[in-house]
């Protein structure tokens, strides 16, 4: 998520998330972190950020603005409708 670190968009998440899915996944929520690139197989998702950091989970939620997917590789690439926003 973009907008800094701000916890008022970490309570946002909080709150508009299922709090079931919280209470179990317990995740792991990086805000202001810029990804150069996600990775995803059969074992789970290993998401790479510009200061070389690397995570790996299950599963992801990565949000960004349209105007940088670009900058983003994805591995198997998105679908082109994603791409063009729809």
């Amino acid at each position: 998520m973009s907008g800094g670190d701000s916890g008022f968009a970490r309570l946002r998440f909080r709150a508009c998330a299922q709090p079931a899915m919280l209470a179990e996944a317990k995740p792991d929520i990086k805000l202001a972190t810029p990804v150069s690139k996600v990775v995803q197989t059969d074992s789970g998702v290993t998401i790479h950020t510009e200061e070389e950091e690397i995570f790996r989970a299950r599963y992801a939620i990565v949000t960004l603005p349209l105007n940088v997917l670009k900058d983003v590789d994805f591995s198997p690439p998105l679908h082109p409708r994603k791409i063009a926003g729809g």
